[in-house]
């Protein structure tokens, strides 16, 4: 006896399951558009992970360096 279609499709569709949402995972994203240059959120998380690195005494504080990568707030 042959199964019926919608079983057939059924069958394939759990078999063929597209990604679930815990299984999408952000690889990098987009922090800024300058022009038409992009800053990925890597890109400023590395640079202010090296500007976190430098002594305290030059170091700017996180809003300023903040302000310094992606401009004054609007």
């Amino acid at each position: 006896m042959k199964p019926p279609k919608i079983l057939t499709a059924a069958l394939l569709a759990c078999f063929f399951q597209t990604a679930s949402a815990a299984d999408i995972k952000t690889v990098d994203g987009v922090a800024a558009v300058a022009g038409d240059s992009v800053i990925t959120m890597r890109q400023f998380e590395q640079a202010a992970a090296q500007a976190r690195r430098l002594p305290a005494a030059q170091r700017p504080p996180e809003n300023e360096l903040r302000q310094q990568v992606f401009g004054p707030a609007d």
